[in-house]
């Protein structure tokens, strides 16, 4: 009867270890899933870079979720105007500063460790840092012997650097992106481009009387090599270039572009080279209770992943100039356009005013 008794309870162990290993273990599975779950969920996230500049003289670079519209600010208290974005895989933010007396450099803040590393070194100032692939790194710089800014690389890794394109030593680079192995970049005649503020300098108004001239939007491999044109575009002025999800489509903000008198956000098709108007300060003042004046100098503009929303800079209503440290300037916010209902809503105002310096997203 004992041994009866004792092989029963060696029995009914054994089953209480088999169902408690079999739970544990889809437990732990079920753990695994869920943290592989949120791990894809936070890297399919849309983040916006915000960099900023306040009335106290202090910029920031914030990323903004747009799910959650958590705020996380990645660099504080800089005393220079910033801009960033993260790279592909989200561990690091490639950003633009310039500390003491040394012009603008390249860092790269990595997210896991919160360690700041300055990539580049050398007394030649730089801006629009963009991170590419693994350890590439992308910057404007100017060339040495024109002067004229051109796109550089430089390998995190090893320190090797190139500047591409850099036996032309006229064709100058306005602004461009990277996104997929591509760059795309919005370049104009250095020439042209002096002849005619020399010309608009003779006049009463020079920057009203500047007149239009052609730039040239351009892709390029990730190694700098094969330019191709994708087309050209008579404009006063362009500041801003951004590839969408797919790198098949990039988003241009710019002034007078193709003869329209306007400030606008635009829409080219990489593969045909076709553009099509967003949205146009027309646009906005023909819409009734619009909550935004108007866009104007210097603004940015993305595209969400679906495509379904157009993210910009833009000046809220009623808005007055402001003293800003050593500028004056009317406070700018982010707002996004909805490209099938045409409405505008307010994604991200900072506590106080602020200008924004620069829009980048992370998909």
């Amino acid at each position: 009867m004992k041994n009866k008794l004792s092989r029963n309870l060696r029995v009914l162990i054994c089953s209480i270890l088999l169902i408690s290993a079999v739970c544990g273990g889809i437990f732990i599975i079920n753990n695994k899933h869920t943290a592989l779950t949120t791990l894809l969920n936070n890297n399919n996230t849309e983040d916006l870079i915000v960099s900023l500049y306040d009335t106290d003289g202090k910029s920031n670079i914030t990323k903004v979720n747009l799910a959650s519209k958590e705020e996380t600010k990645l660099v504080s208290d800089r005393e220079v105007w910033l801009s960033g974005n993260l790279s592909e895989d989200k561990n690091s933010l490639i950003y633009m500063d310039a500390i003491g007396d040394e012009p603008w450099q390249v860092f790269s803040l990595n997210l896991k460790n919160n360690k700041t590393y300055k990539v580049t070194t050398d007394n030649i100032g730089k801006f629009g840092g963009k991170s590419g692939n693994g350890s590439t790194l992308y910057f404007q710089t100017l060339d040495k012997s024109s002067g004229i800014a051109k796109i550089a690389k430089i390998n995190t890794e090893d320190k090797s650097s190139e500047i591409f394109d850099n036996e032309d030593k006229d064709r100058d680079v306005q602004v461009y992106d990277s996104r997929n192995d591509k760059i795309i970049a919005v370049m104009f005649s250095n020439a042209e481009d002096n002849k005619r503020h020399t010309e608009a300098s003779k006049t009463k108004q020079a920057k009203t009387n500047l007149k239009p001239m052609d730039y040239t939007i351009c892709e390029i491999n990730a190694d700098g090599s094969n330019i191709k044109r994708i087309a050209s575009v008579s404009a006063k002025s362009i500041t801003s270039i951004s590839y969408n999800y797919d790198g098949k489509k990039a988003i241009i903000y710019g002034e007078n572009i193709n003869n329209e008198n306007d400030y606008g956000i635009y829409e080219l098709s990489i593969e045909t080279g076709e553009m099509k108007s967003l949205l146009t300060n027309t646009m906005i003042h023909d819409k009734k209770d619009c909550i935004i004046s108007e866009i104007r100098d210097n603004e940015s503009a993305i595209l969400s992943k679906d495509e379904k929303l157009l993210y910009f800079t833009g000046r809220p209503k009623g808005s007055e100039k402001l003293k800003f440290l050593d500028t004056t300037s009317y406070p700018q916010e982010i707002y996004s356009y909805n490209l099938t209902t045409q409405e505008i809503k307010e994604v991200y105002k900072y506590n106080r005013p602020t200008i924004i310096t620069n829009l980048t997203i992370s998909y």
